[in-house]
Formats: C-alpha cells, structure tokens, sequence
C-alpha cells in the first residue's frame, strides 16, 4: 500500500486539531457504510490491489502542498517538496520544507528496505540537529498534521481485511469505497487507526479521499 500513501500526501488537504475541508459531493461524516458486493465482480481485495500496483514509478519528484485547518478554519499552508527512488532493494524518501518560515529548511528521510526495516530521520533547522524517529514514536504526529510518521511506511495489503462499501461519487468521479482494517492487534498498535476508509477513483484507480 506504499502507492496508496504516496499518492495521499500529494492529493489530500490535511487537517490539523479539527475537521478536514469537505471534497466537493464528499459524504456527510454520519453516513451509514454497507458491505456491497457489486455488479462488476470486484472484490475490495481486487479494488486495493489495482490502486496499490497501478502507476508505480520506481522514482517520483513531486511538489507538495499542505494545508493545515483548525477548528476555527484558519489555514497553515506549507509548501513541501518531494523525492522518491527505488533502489537496490531500498525505497528512499526525501522530504524538504520551502514554507513558511517556521518550518523553513526542515527535512524529513525515509529508507524502506524490501524486508520491511525501515529508518526515518528529521532535521530541525533550529537546531542543527538531526532526531531520529524511532519506533515508539511513530504514531506520533508528522510536523502537525493529522498523518503520522507510520503513514509514510509500506502498508502490506494482507494486514489488513478489506471490505467494500457502496460505490460514489467525489468532485465528479466515481470511486469504489473500500474500508481497510487492522487483521491483527499489532498492526493497530503500529499505525495507530483502527480502520481506514478509501474513496478510490474507478477511471484511475487511485484513492482521491
């Protein structure tokens, strides 16, 4: 589910201490998820793997934005930008801050081996000094917003039980809706959610919300 997060981080608006910006035509948050076959054969299983194995680049320069939300819709945009490459077994992530000021100059390292270690670091420029995100920590908030440094990490499919909701609609498109929990208590404690809704575009099979 590596794809799954990459292309959440570039395609979501995050919140931050309150409720995320609604995606135009998004479902209202009491909505009631039904488990749904489907009339096209697909189970949630298929729908997660055609979005975690289609468009995989093995190196991805990207510009990011972020959009912290308050509960009392204030914003905090920062401006991110992102490189990504498959390596010698070795996926290597690496985040820079350009804006704003306070977390100008920021950066985040990530290096995944195929056997699933994986080691982050965080350079603090007011510090000048590099922290190391260990374990313990990595349900910890990543720079303030609602993802946490776990997010970043692969997500095999197979930790997770899938099932599928009720097709939608979000801006326009028509998305599979697939809800993904922990198959064990471990993994929970490790990514810290107990489940996880993805609204996944049928034309692109990729998740937009």
């Amino acid at each position: 589910m590596a794809l799954i997060v990459i292309l959440g981080l570039t395609s979501f608006a995050f919140a931050s201490g309150g409720a995320e910006a609604p995606a135009q035509d998004a479902p209202e948050a009491a909505r009631e998820f039904e488990a749904y076959n489907g009339s096209d054969g697909l189970t949630a299983y298929d729908i997660m793997k055609g979005a975690d194995t289609s468009l995989i680049p093995t190196d991805v320069r990207a510009e990011v934005t972020m959009t912290l939300i308050n509960r009392a819709g204030s914003r905090r945009v920062r401006e991110i930008s992102m490189i990504s490459k498959e390596e010698d077994d070795l996926d290597k992530l690496v985040m820079h801050f350009r804006s704003p000021p306070d977390v100008k100059g920021t950066g985040f390292l990530m290096l995944e081996a195929d056997s699933g270690e994986t080691d982050m670091w965080l350079y603090l420029p007011d510090l000048t000094k590099v922290r190391r995100i260990v374990s313990s920590s990595r349900t910890d908030s990543f720079m303030g917003s609602d993802i946490s440094y776990s997010d970043m990490e692969d997500k095999p499919l197979d930790d997770y039980r899938h099932v599928r909701f009720r097709d939608d609609v979000v801006n326009g498109e028509e998305c599979f809706v697939v809800e993904s929990t922990p198959a064990s208590e471990a993994v929970a404690n490790d990514t810290g959610y107990s489940r996880i809704i993805y609204w996944i575009s049928k034309e692109k099979s990729i998740p937009l919300q």
